[in-house]
């Protein structure tokens, strides 16, 4: 496991992630100073939007450590003190729309997604992208 620390008005946030993620959390902290400079408090409880999914600052020990979901269980009441799912995902989503050079539309992890039987097991796939009805949580 890893971790950075960076200092924010004298508050220590801290970001632990897996080897090898370096980039993508060093950009994630960037991503937070960015918000703290435009008048974002970071305080524990405070949960925040970012890419597909949010992230939750929760106190340890004195510092503010910087906390994802846990998608392996409840990821709307259980937490992790890792990022690197969250990273891993948003380096792949990135990758993704470079490679097709799309313009990205905002997701999250809590949107439908509708997918016909069997899909996954098959050889090719079809996605095709409708237009977004945030007000139903479809993101298109």
């Amino acid at each position: 496991m890893a971790t950075l620390v960076k200092n924010f008005s004298g508050q220590p946030v801290r970001v632990n992630f897996e080897a090898g993620l370096e980039r993508q959390a060093e950009a994630l902290l960037a991503a937070l100073e960015e918000k703290h400079t435009e008048g974002m408090t970071l305080r524990a409880g405070s949960r925040i939007r970012l890419g597909w999914s949010f992230l939750i600052l929760q106190e340890r020990i004195g510092e503010i450590v910087i906390c994802e979901p846990d998608y392996t269980s409840n990821p709307f009441a259980e937490t992790r003190d890792d990022v690197s799912v969250f990273l891993r995902v948003l380096a792949s989503q990135t990758a993704l729309v470079q490679m097709l050079g799309v313009t990205p539309i905002e997701v999250s992890f809590q949107d439908k997604i509708v997918y016909a039987n069997g899909v996954f097991e098959s050889g090719q796939l079809y996605a095709e992208r409708i237009q977004p009805r945030p007000d139903k949580q479809d993101s298109g």
